[in-house]
């Protein structure tokens, strides 16, 4: 009986003392997912860092694009101006489309407007 206690307490004294050597799937488990949470909070401030640079982007366009509109409201009366006289100077489409930079089609627009509206000749 003596035997088959100390046998028994030998061999539990054994298996404790590899317990600690041997790699435990729980503790495998636990760094899985405290990598898992790593790599998640670094992928957030990555792209919260790129929603911030892409806001920060569009506030800049909308206010150029605002600068440019205003611009172009008073460069479009001159542009139209600019292409009438040409036209009445007797210049091309062409001529005019390449001096203004305008497409071949805006400037027929243009010259059809006003010969309709009886302003060129």
């Amino acid at each position: 009986m003596i035997y088959a206690i100390i046998t028994i307490l030998v061999i539990g004294l054994i298996l404790f003392i590899a317990s600690f050597f041997m790699n435990s799937r729980l503790h495998d488990l636990e760094d899985q997912v405290e990598q898992l949470s790593i790599s998640t909070l670094q992928d957030r401030y990555i792209i919260k860092n790129k929603i911030k640079v892409l806001e920060e982007e569009l506030l800049t366009d909308t206010m150029d694009l605002e600068s440019l509109a205003s611009n172009k409201g008073n460069n479009s009366n001159e542009l139209v101006n600019n292409v009438q006289r040409m036209y009445l100077q007797g210049y091309e489409i062409n001529q005019i489309a390449d001096k203004t930079g305008l497409s071949k089609e805006d400037i027929q627009t243009i010259v059809q407007k006003e010969k309709d509206s009886h302003s060129l000749v």
